[in-house]
């Protein structure tokens, strides 16, 4: 009797710790070996997005709920970078509120709360942003890919309920896709499945040390109002503010090196210094 009491128990406990398991999905993209699809450039420098859709109406549907605005570098849908040719995404995929595609909804509303994910498409992309034809749509620039083709195909990710995955490149329906793999994991970093805790990227400058002209470029938190972008010289002083033009996700401008009355500054080093919300970042600027 004990003995079938433990056997029980012990399935219990599987049955348990099997169904915790599928609650957080790890995606990981190879990008090197999708180059070409979708706008992923070779630029190791650029961050990826994944624009994605779960499956929860029939055992086989996808993009049933939308995640991701496509040609926006706004943060929804952004990869962590591992290395040059890495990148990966923990997505909450649980039944309760904080579950990816219920916070993060698009263009297609939110996953019910509760509802059980079966499958979930997807492709990937460079940040851009991308130029806009005159419906607002994004032009996918063909200089900016690996291959001279526009090749969009979805990738899936199915049996992500039941345990066992299978990925899948939606053209042929057959052949499992190298380039990218997914797994459960435990948990999920705070953050990953909601925009508004996400650190906004690192700020980049070139050139630098600059002479008439530098670039500055960072994304901030969307809808984030408390954001500024100064410049301050090695007295504390304000020499340059960006903040009326500053918006959420990606920013992208110059600095001639004038102060706020248009006059050109010394050579010397300035500070750059952008907050978003209660995160500040800064960065050394050097005038010759």
């Amino acid at each position: 009797m004990k003995k079938v009491k433990l056997l029980a128990a012990c399935m219990i406990c599987s049955l348990i710790m099997s169904a915790q398991s599928t609650n957080y999905l790890q995606i990981t993209l190879y990008k090197n070996l999708l180059l070409g699809s979708c706008n992923l450039s070779q630029d190791t420098s650029n961050v990826v997005y994944i624009h994605s859709g779960a499956g929860y109406k029939t055992m086989t549907s996808l993009w049933d709920v939308v995640v991701g605005n496509w040609g926006k570098a706004d943060g929804i849908g952004k990869m962590t970078t591992v290395n040059d040719s890495t990148y990966t995404i923990c997505m909450d995929i649980s039944k309760s509120a904080s579950n990816y595609y219920t916070v993060n909804p698009t263009d297609s509303g939110p996953l019910p709360i509760g509802s059980t994910i079966y499958n979930i498409g997807c492709v990937f992309r460079d940040q851009g942003p991308f130029p806009l034809n005159a419906q607002g749509q994004p032009i996918l620039n063909l200089s900016l890919k690996g291959a001279a083709n526009d090749n969009c195909s979805d990738i899936w990710i199915e049996g992500v309920n039941t345990g066992t995955i299978s990925i899948v490149e939606q053209f042929d329906g057959a052949t499992p896709v190298s380039s990218v793999t997914a797994n459960y994991v435990s948990g999920c970093a705070t953050g990953v499945h909601d925009i508004s805790n996400q650190l906004m990227d690192e700020i980049k400058v070139w050139p630098n040390p600059f002479t008439d002209m530098i670039r500055i470029q960072f994304n901030m938190i969307p809808d984030l109002t408390k954001v500024h972008a100064q410049v301050y010289d090695v007295m504390g002083r304000t020499v340059a503010d960006f903040t009326p033009g500053i918006t959420g996700g990606f920013n992208y401008f110059t600095w001639d090196g004038t102060d706020v009355n248009g006059s050109t500054l010394p050579a010397g080093t300035y500070l750059l210094k952008v907050t978003n919300g209660s995160q500040i970042q800064t960065k050394k600027l050097i005038k010759l």
